[in-house]
């Protein structure tokens, strides 16, 4: 008799414009994602909204660190606009927040009746 465990695929799928990406939820790409949306966040507090270098620099860096290196350079050929791209990075930066949420709410669930289940048992 084989033993049959299925596997979960670790990522986020999103969807901008025509583009597809996936944001890495595997344990080494959350722990990279938490330390760098500190660096990017002191950044942020520094940006004193002038330049639309500065603010591309800034949001290429958001976007690289969610979606992968030069998924922002992407992003800005479809759109060419640093007022909507900062649009999408708000967005993405919501959503992946509410899926990581949900994410680890169904964890938390499968644990409680995981125990529940077990309890019955005895």
């Amino acid at each position: 008799m084989a033993i049959i465990i299925n596997t979960k695929k670790t990522g986020i799928p999103v969807q901008i414009g025509e583009l597809d990406f996936t944001v890495d939820t595997t344990d080494t790409g959350l722990e990279q994602l938490v330390e760098s949306y500190k660096e990017i966040v002191k950044d942020m507090e520094k940006f004193d909204g002038e330049g639309i270098g500065d603010a591309k620099e800034l949001l290429a860096k958001g976007f690289d660190l969610f979606l992968g290196e030069g998924s922002f350079e992407s992003i800005y050929k479809q759109t060419s606009s640093v007022t909507e791209c900062a649009k999408y990075l708000e967005a993405l930066v919501i959503g992946v927040t509410e899926e990581l949420q949900e994410l680890n709410k169904v964890t938390q669930q499968e644990k409680v009746d995981k125990y529940l289940k077990h309890k019955k048992k005895k």
